[in-house]
C-alpha cells in the first residue's frame, strides 16, 4: 500500500476538532444570548470602572467611551487599534475595542429596551459614578446603587460550593439515610464561609476558613458554660440536642399526622369513580310487560303492530290512516303511546317523548322470538 505520511489520520483528527470547535461555539452562543440583553446586560454595569463605562454607552446607545485620562487604560490605537484594560478580578487583559464590537454586534437584531432605573444607573456611571460602592446614604446617588445592587447582586454567579454541598449530601444519604445527619449538616453548613480567598490556594483558604469559623462558633459557649446561672446553657442545649436526636427530631411530627390520618381515614372506602358507581337497574319486558321498540321487527310483528294501532286508535277516537312501512308504523306507535303516557299516567311531556317501550293494550301477542 502507498505510503500517504498519515494522511488520513490527520484529516480524521482535523474533523474531530472541527466539530468540537463547532459544538463549543454553538453551546457559547446559546448562553451568551441569555446574558447579552436587556434583562441580564445591566448587572455588568456593577462591573469595574472601565469595562461598565463601554455598557453604560451601549445602554444609553452612545458611542464608544474615550479613556484618555483613565491610567488604567493602555492606549494602543496608532499601533495596534486596541485600548487594553488590565482586569483584577479576571486576572487579563481585555481589549475595550473588541469587547464594544462584540456587544453591539450581538445587540444588533435585539429589541432592547432598558427600565428608567438601568438607564439612570448607566448615566451615572458614564460621568464616572462608582456604582460599586456600598454607600447608600449617598443623597445623589444612593438610591440607584440600592436598586442595582437589590436587582442584580443577587443573581447566582457561582456554583462550585452549590455542588459541593450536593455532593456532601448525596454521600450522607449512600451511607446512612438518616434526616437527622443531614439535618445537622445544613445546620453546620448555613453559617460556614465558603467564598475563596486568592485563586491558587482556594482549598486552603476554604478549609481553614471552615476551621476558624468553627472555633469562632464554640468559643463563646464556653464562656456561657463556665459563666451560666441556673443551668440556663445547659438546659438550651439540651433542648436542641433532644430537637435533632432520632426522639425529637420533626419527622416524627410528620409521621405521627400520616398515622392519625389512616386511623381516621382508613375504616372508610376508597370513593368510587364513576365506573363503580351504582347504577340504575331496569327490569325485563318480561316482568314490567313493557315491549322496547328496538324487538319489534318486520318479520315477526308486523300484524301485531297493526292490531295494537287500531286498538288504541278505537280507545282514543284517534282518525290517522295507517302507514305502509313498519319504521312508519313504529312511529305511530310511539305517538300513541306517549299520548297514553300523558293522559292515563300524567307523565310529563319531556318524558314521555323519551320512553323507548310500550304497553300493550290489544290482544296481540308480540312474539320476541322468530320460532
Amino acid at each position: 500500500m502507498p505510503d500517504n505520511d498519515g494522511k488520513e489520520d490527520k484529516d480524521r483528527f482535523t474533523k474531530k476538532m472541527t466539530l468540537f470547535l463547532r459544538t463549543a461555539h454553538a453551546s457559547l452562543k446559546k448562553h451568551l444570548s441569555r446574558w447579552i440583553g436587556p434583562s441580564l446586560l445591566p448587572a455588568a454595569l456593577i462591573s469595574e470602572a472601565a469595562t461598565a463605562k463601554v455598557i453604560a454607552a451601549i445602554i444609553l446607545d452612545k458611542s464608544m467611551p474615550t479613556f484618555d485620562s483613565d491610567p488604567t487604560v493602555k492606549n494602543e490605537m496608532r499601533l495596534s487599534g486596541m485600548l487594553k484594560f488590565r482586569s483584577d478580578v479576571h486576572d487579563q487583559t481585555v481589549d475595550l475595542v473588541d469587547l464594544n464590537k462584540f456587544l453591539r454586534r450581538e445587540l444588533k437584531d435585539v429589541d432592547a429596551e432598558y427600565r428608567p432605573q438601568v438607564k439612570h444607573a448607566a448615566h451615572l456611571v458614564a460621568i464616572g459614578v462608582d456604582m460599586r460602592s456600598f454607600d447608600y446614604q449617598d443623597a445623589n446617588h444612593g438610591v440607584s446603587r440600592w436598586f442595582m445592587h437589590s436587582t442584580y447582586l443577587p443573581l447566582p454567579h457561582q456554583t462550585q460550593f452549590v455542588e459541593s454541598a450536593v455532593k456532601e449530601s448525596k454521600n450522607v444519604s449512600s451511607t446512612d439515610r438518616s434526616e437527622q445527619l443531614r439535618t445537622c449538616l445544613a445546620i453546620i453548613r448555613s453559617p460556614t464561609p465558603l467564598s475563596t480567598q486568592g485563586i491558587k490556594e482556594a482549598n486552603k483558604n476554604k478549609v481553614l476558613a471552615i476551621i476558624q469559623s468553627a472555633r469562632d462558633r464554640t468559643d463563646p459557649h464556653e464562656q456561657w458554660m463556665e459563666e451560666q446561672e441556673g443551668r440556663q446553657h445547659n438546659q438550651r442545649f439540651n433542648v436542641l440536642l433532644y430537637t435533632l436526636s432520632q426522639q425529637g427530631h420533626f419527622k416524627n411530627e410528620r409521621i405521627d399526622s400520616k398515622k392519625l390520618k389512616v386511623d381516621e381515614q382508613g375504616s372508610k372506602y376508597k370513593r368510587q369513580n364513576r365506573n363503580q358507581m351504582a347504577k340504575q337497574q331496569h327490569m325485563t319486558s318480561a316482568v314490567t310487560g313493557l315491549i322496547p321498540y328496538s324487538k319489534v321487527t318486520k318479520k315477526r310483528n308486523m300484524e301485531d303492530v297493526v292490531k295494537e294501532i287500531l286498538h288504541r286508535q278505537w280507545q282514543l277516537n284517534y282518525q290517522s290512516p295507517l302507514p305502509n312501512t313498519m319504521p312508519l308504523r313504529k312511529d305511530l306507535l310511539k305517538k300513541l303511546e306517549t299520548i297514553r303516557l300523558i293522559e292515563e299516567e300524567s307523565m310529563a311531556v319531556d318524558a314521555a317523548a323519551e320512553h323507548k317501550s310500550f304497553l300493550i293494550q290489544s290482544d296481540a301477542e308480540f312474539k320476541m322470538t322468530d320460532d
